[in-house]
């Protein structure tokens, strides 16, 4: 008898103390522990131009490259200006060449996206800045002719 009310003390402290658990900070929500857990490109794009702007970058760059990923063109251009700039990142030209050149490979002058003019124009602007002087040590050789085409489509109007 007193072996069945021991073990009944115990036990009702034992499953007493599962809700303290709960308060610990952790979560039952296995989506929840992690970081970024986006499943929406426009989320991930809103997320991380206001990370960028809260001075968080690796959070940014987390979530515009999910976003760029889902081919928001806005993502792509942000990565490849800060890419291109070293804001928030390490300096990368050949990064960011492929971020802008993903925008030039995708237009599509018969159904522009209007809402992303300017952004998919100044793509063409910097991958033919990047075409004229090339980028050393990488496959982006210096040609004038294709950065001289790319001018030409940089006015999308």
């Amino acid at each position: 008898m007193r072996r069945r009310f021991a073990f009944a003390i115990i036990g009702s402290m034992t499953f007493g103390l599962g809700p303290a658990f709960a308060f610990d900070g952790s979560t039952s929500d296995p989506s929840a522990k992690i970081p970024n857990n986006f499943s929406d490109p426009k989320q991930a794009l809103q997320a991380g131009i206001s990370d960028l702007k809260a001075g968080d970058a690796d959070a940014s760059v987390r979530a515009l490259t999910y976003a760029a990923d889902s081919g928001q063109d806005l993502a792509r251009w942000k990565l490849g200006e800060m890419y291109a700039d070293g804001q928030g990142v390490q300096q990368d030209d050949l990064k960011a060449y492929h971020y802008f050149n993903q925008l030039v490979e995708d237009y599509d002058e018969d159904q522009p996206d209007r809402r992303n003019i300017s952004v998919v124009s100044n793509a063409f602007v910097a991958v033919g800045v990047y075409c004229l002087n090339g980028i050393p040590n990488s496959e982006v050789r210096p040609d004038p002719e294709r950065a001289h085409e790319l001018f030409q489509y940089a006015d999308l109007r």
